[in-house]
C-alpha cells in the first residue's frame, strides 16, 4: 500500500473510532444517565419565572409532568366540576421535588391519592412551586392565574427560602434552561461535568500511615 492511501486508511480509521465514540457517548447521556431533555422553563414579568407549560418529560429516569397552568400536576379544567375537591398547594424546591422524584413520588401525588380514597370523591391538588419561589412568587403566581376554585390552600414555607424575593435577574440556563440542548452528551459536558471537577479537584490527598511487618522494615501503606 502506497504512503498517502495509508495515511488516508488511518486517518478514516481514527475519524470512524471518533464518531463512534461520540454516538456511544450520546446514547448513554441520554438512555442511561436520562439526559437531553430537561423541563425547561420561562421568564415571567410579574411571577419572575415559572415552568414552561405542557412538558411530559423523562429526567434521569423520572417523569416530570407540566400542566397547562406550569404547575408540577396532570391537567385538569380550570373551572371546577361539581363534585370536586381541590387543594393548590405553594412552595419551593422542597415541594417540587426536582429532577430526582418521579411524578408518582410527589408529595401532592400521594395526597391526591389518600384524600380521593379517604372522600370517596375526585380530588386535584396542584403543585405550584420551582425552586427558590417565595411568597412574592406565590403571591404573583396567585394574581396571575387564580385559585383555581380550591377548597383549601396550602403554604410549604421552607427556612431558606421564606424572605426569598423575585430579583428578575435574567435566567442561568445551567439552572433554568429555556431551550433544549442540541445533544444529552453537550448537556452533561457543559452543565454537569463542571460541577463535579471542582469536587474532584478539591478531594483531600490519601492518608498515609507507617507500619511495621515482622521483618522491623518501615513501610508506606495508603488508606
Amino acid at each position: 500500500m502506497h504512503a498517502p492511501n495509508r495515511r488516508r486508511v488511518i486517518l478514516l480509521s481514527i475519524l470512524a473510532t471518533v464518531a463512534i465514540l461520540i454516538g456511544a457517548g450520546e446514547l448513554f447521556a441520554r438512555y442511561v444517565l436520562g439526559l437531553g431533555d430537561p423541563p425547561l422553563s420561562l421568564a415571567h414579568d410579574q411571577i419572575e419565572y415559572l415552568f414552561k407549560p405542557n412538558q411530559d418529560v423523562m429526567r434521569f429516569g423520572h417523569r416530570i409532568i407540566i400542566n397547562a397552568y406550569g404547575m408540577r400536576t396532570e391537567n385538569f379544567p380550570k373551572a371546577k366540576p361539581a363534585g370536586e375537591f381541590r387543594v393548590m398547594v405553594f412552595g419551593d424546591s422542597v415541594l417540587n421535588g426536582g429532577n430526582l422524584l418521579d411524578h408518582s413520588t410527589l408529595a401532592t401525588t400521594l395526597l391526591s391519592k389518600r384524600l380521593s380514597d379517604a372522600l370517596e370523591r375526585p380530588v386535584v391538588v396542584g403543585n405550584i412551586s420551582a425552586g427558590s419561589w417565595g411568597p412574592g412568587n406565590w403571591l404573583a403566581y396567585a394574581q396571575e392565574y387564580g385559585f383555581f376554585d380550591a377548597d383549601i390552600v396550602m403554604l410549604v414555607i421552607s427556612s431558606h427560602d421564606y424572605a426569598d424575593n423575585p430579583t428578575f435577574a435574567p435566567l442561568n440556563p445551567l439552572t433554568h434552561p429555556q431551550e433544549r440542548p442540541w445533544s444529552a452528551l453537550w448537556e452533561g459536558v457543559t452543565r454537569y461535568l463542571p460541577r463535579y471537577l471542582p469536587r474532584i479537584s478539591a478531594a483531600p490527598p490519601p492518608k498515609f500511615r507507617r507500619s511495621r511487618p515482622p521483618s522491623h522494615r518501615r513501610l508506606l501503606t495508603v488508606d
